[in-house]
């Protein structure tokens, strides 16, 4: 599913019409909110059957609004240093206010992100490309330099898809706290988080054959909570497929 700019968004006012710089924004605005829904689309087929909730239940809102609010200062940025600051400031205002674009001014396009970066992350240059395109053709009026829509692509590419693994590994994190949160109540299962950690530090090097037994040993003298060297081992088993799998 590749995003095209559909003619549905400039039949209400053609291009040819406007006059006021107003209007080419709330068009533009119109642009990008179009975008924002083809990404929520798109997070459905690309969340591998979560649901958009469940996505959002693995990072904190609080962490989401922060990053999202750094995104859009990039975006602002970029976008202001094209057409003038102050047209941008009436642009952000659109961007901002309009509840049909509060997807993009939250998670939408940071969540879809950390989705598409291990998905396709050359089909998400393209449709940024394409955004930059049809932005500057709206609020310019005239067709836009590619080499200047590639510049403003890139300059965007780099912020947010460094937000989008900022994301991925915040979410890592908050799942990884969350499940230590869980084992408190249960010794053995605290004690099982840590020997994953202990495992997880040790290097390829010290992964020889037959570590395994010998790593066994130790964790049992380090958690006496702990009672089976079988039961490490085959632990560690799981751990390394898991490693391979991914």
């Amino acid at each position: 599913m590749k995003y095209q700019k559909t003619v549905t968004v400039y039949e209400t006012v053609p291009i040819e019409n406007i006059t006021g710089q107003g209007e080419k924004y709330e068009i533009a605005a119109r642009v990008i909110s179009e975008y924002v829904t083809y990404l929520r689309e798109q997070l459905k087929e690309d969340a591998n059957g979560l649901s958009w909730d469940e996505v959002l239940m693995s990072v904190e809102s609080d962490v989401i609004d922060e990053m999202a609010d750094q995104v859009e200062e990039a975006v602002y940025a970029e976008i202001g240093e094209k057409i003038g600051i102050g047209n941008a400031s009436f642009f952000i205002h659109k961007l901002l206010i309009e509840g049909d674009l509060k997807p993009f001014c939250k998670a939408g396009l940071l969540v879809w992100i950390s989705f598409q970066s291990r998905n396709s992350l050359q089909l998400f240059c393209e449709d940024v490309e394409n955004l930059c395109y049809d932005v500057l053709d709206v609020v310019r009026g005239e067709k836009p330099d590619r080499f200047e829509v590639k510049n403003m692509a890139d300059g965007l590419l780099a912020v947010v898809t460094n937000m989008g693994l900022q994301l991925k590994n915040r979410s890592r994190e908050v799942a990884r706290s969350a499940a230590i949160a869980r084992y408190k109540e249960d010794p053995k299962q605290a004690a099982a988080a840590k020997v994953k950690e202990c495992w997880s530090e040790l290097t390829l090097g010290q992964k020889k054959r037959g570590y395994k037994a010998d790593f066994a040993r130790k964790m049992l003298g380090k958690f006496p909570e702990l009672t089976s060297q079988k039961v490490i081992e085959d632990w560690c088993r799981t751990w390394e497929k898991q490693c391979m799998s991914t």
